[in-house]
């Protein structure tokens, strides 16, 4: 049996600001890369909610582009995220205020003695809320679902 695990955030900005996905890429980068194998894993443009992923090289400039032209027709922005200092990553979307984190590749496990399996969710969150916070985001509402 597999587990799909989604940790969905309820986000403000403490200056009032908009949420702005480069921001967000871009304080997460401490831990995590978009990139891998020098490829990006991300939503096209005019994916009408389909979630057909792309994967290919971008530059920094059109990767922004792409994320630009998503935001200003109200699209889901999708990236992968990569940790860097081990295998796991995760599928990361907005949409308004909401960011989600799909935790879907080589998913970070606890395992106990009884083989029972749960997603270590305290990894993912210590992994991405400090450098949310840090950069001035705070979370009105976490939301974690499992199944």
């Amino acid at each position: 049996m597999s587990l799909s695990t989604t940790i969905d955030l309820t986000l403000i900005k403490k200056d009032s600001a908009k949420i702005n996905f480069k921001e967000i890429i871009s304080c997460l980068q401490q831990k995590w890369s978009y990139t891998k194998d020098g490829e990006i894993y991300y939503l096209p443009e005019d994916d009408n909610d389909m979630f057909d992923w792309q994967n290919q090289k971008l530059s920094d400039d059109e990767l922004l582009k792409l994320f630009e032209n998503k935001k200003r027709n109200n699209e889901v922005i999708g990236l992968a995220m990569y940790h860097k200092e081990n295998d796991t990553g995760m599928l990361m979307l907005l949409s308004n205020n909401t960011l989600s984190f799909s935790l879907s590749i080589n998913t970070k496990m606890i395992d106990n003695k009884n083989g029972f399996k749960l997603v270590d969710i305290n990894y993912y969150l210590m992994n991405t809320l400090p450098y949310l916070i840090k950069a001035g985001y705070i979370y009105e509402q976490v939301s974690i679902i499992q199944f």
